[in-house]
């Protein structure tokens, strides 16, 4: 669990953050890289023009506040993609203005972001850093949940992250129409209920397998939609061999009714691009269409198998 770091910045007057700030680790493709979506509290007025002048000196970012909009990220969250095109963050959770413990050995006048009235012992703060925490917090339920409510002893990262993915709410005032993923927000907010208490008549169902697989070999999954009333969204995740960039290249892709084929995070209008650069894959279906349905991870080139990986699928099924 990695803070993508706090570097967006409008430095040079063009109105929109700029990418390939994530800072090491969070550029980490094996690690949950988490950004930082605003906080919703109305009573805060500062801006980021008034704490940030030099990164923030134009419209719309030097006048907008910094905690009034839930579904934006936070202007100073940190975007991708990596040196090698990869997607980061993963994930994002409200940074602005988190109200928090405060350490009795700091100095008596620091109070990060705020003082908390009512106690000394709490006080608000901000950034990557406090989203992280929380995301960490998020990965100890999922754990317990598929430990004690799915009986599985010990989940990978891979279970994971992908569990975590397939949760995630995509923020609408940051997303492209019809992307799963993008460089500011990832996959999206986390949301925990979307994958333990997903709402009926949707259910979440968790896979792992190992030892997995080899160049040029095929994991299927058949299983059947009972309505179009929930979403459908498949999410591959894999811990993958060491290295700067992707080295094992796995592939997701789901086939459905009337010809429907659909790959993991395919370009909007490119319902068949494949994904070589990412771990981590993701298909979001809004309205599908009940029916039969069948969930391939295709294994593209693994110089270093065999690779294991797990899915995790949300649906009416």
């Amino acid at each position: 669990m990695v803070a993508a770091g706090n570097d967006g910045t409008d430095k040079d007057g063009k109105g929109e953050i700029a990418q390939m700030s994530v800072t090491p680790p969070g550029t980490a493709k094996n690690c949950i890289t988490v950004g930082a979506s605003e906080n919703l509290r109305p009573n805060v007025t500062v801006t980021y023009g008034e704490d940030w002048p030099q990164d923030f000196p134009v419209a719309p970012f030097n006048t907008e506040k910094l905690a009034d909009d839930p579904d934006r990220v936070v202007a100073f969250s940190s975007r991708g993609p990596t040196v090698d095109g990869r997607t980061k963050p993963d994930v994002v959770a409200p940074g602005t203005y988190i109200l928090s413990t405060r350490s009795r050995l700091i100095a008596g006048n620091h109070f990060g972001w705020g003082r908390f009235a009512p106690s000394n012992l709490y006080m608000y703060d901000g950034g990557t850093s406090m989203a992280t925490p929380l995301v960490a917090g998020v990965v100890a339920l999922l754990r317990e949940y598929m430990r004690s409510k799915k009986a599985i002893a010990s989940p990978s990262a891979a279970l994971l992250k992908a569990a975590l993915i397939a949760g995630a709410t995509r923020l609408p005032g940051e997303a492209v129409k019809g992307a799963v993923m993008d460089n500011a927000q990832g996959f999206g907010r986390v949301n925990v209920d979307a994958v333990v208490a997903p709402t009926p008549p949707a259910t979440t169902t968790f896979a792992e397998v190992a030892p997995g697989l080899r160049t040029g070999e095929m994991h299927a999954v058949d299983f059947a939609l009972k309505s179009n009333k929930a979403p459908l969204r498949v999410v591959l995740a894999y811990s993958d061999y060491p290295g700067d960039s992707l080295v094992n290249d796995l592939n997701l892709v789901l086939r459905g009714p009337n010809g429907l084929t659909l790959t993991g995070n395919a370009t909007p209008g490119a319902p068949g691009s494949l994904d070589s650069n990412n771990n981590v894959e993701a298909i979001h279906v809004a309205t599908p269409t009940a029916g039969a349905y069948t969930v391939q991870v295709v294994a593209s080139n693994v110089p270093q198998g065999p690779q294991p990986f797990a899915l995790v699928y949300v649906g009416d099924i």
